[in-house]
């Protein structure tokens, strides 16, 4: 179990975290809300994310409130820079204040509802089920066009009977 608890705080998703740690999908997707429940993961994650708090000195609340800015679209200092990699140098730094692009506003706010349990993320399942769509929609094309080829051949085998009858009627002379 620690090793769910390492790359929980890694992957900060849970559910790819038990994956990750070798339980099965059908356990990760049902215990991924009492793992993250338990209060020893709980300390163990706060612990974690504590130190890398400490480290960097952004704290959790800051994340939270540049996300809620950036998803209310509030105005905020950007910096764009750009590099020539051919020439190994930087040949623009630009700093602006703007709003976030609506890119970053949505994404921003998926983080939020998520976070807020509003928002189911994709499990996969989801990629899974457009995956077998897909395939089974290939499937019915190579079915039509078997069925196509097919009477295609019986279409010519009728042109072929009819051809075969007018010859016999032609007078040969």
């Amino acid at each position: 179990m620690s090793s769910y608890f390492q790359v929980s705080v890694k992957t900060n998703n849970a559910y790819q975290s038990a994956i990750n740690a070798d339980y099965s999908k059908a356990y990760a997707r049902n215990a991924t809300k009492f793992l993250l429940e338990n209060i020893g993961i709980q300390q163990f994650i706060h612990r974690k994310t504590g130190k890398a708090e400490a480290e960097t000195e952004i704290t959790t609340d800051m994340v939270i409130a540049n996300l809620l800015k950036t998803a209310a679209g509030i105005s905020s200092k950007h910096r764009l820079t750009t590099y020539d990699h051919l020439k190994q140098k930087l040949t623009s730094d630009k700093t602006y204040t703007g709003p976030p692009t609506v890119k970053d506003q949505v994404a921003a706010a998926q983080l939020v509802l998520q976070m807020a349990g509003k928002l189911k993320a994709d499990d996969g399942e989801l990629t899974n089920a457009k995956i077998r769509k897909a395939n089974a929609e290939a499937e019915i094309a190579e079915t039509k066009l078997a069925d196509l080829e097919d009477d295609k051949d019986d279409q010519m085998d009728a042109l072929t009977d009819m051809m075969s009858k007018l010859a016999k009627n032609v007078p040969r002379g």
